[in-house]
């Protein structure tokens, strides 16, 4: 199902993204 198929891509967009998207949130955090 094509459903599906973006489900699949988004998980793969996350967990290429998630990791830098993270350590940028906190590096924002820290400098408060």
């Amino acid at each position: 199902a094509a459903w599906q198929d973006k489900e699949v891509a988004g998980a793969e967009w996350l967990e290429r993204h998630l990791p830098s998207i993270f350590s940028r949130f906190i590096r924002s955090e820290g400098k408060e």
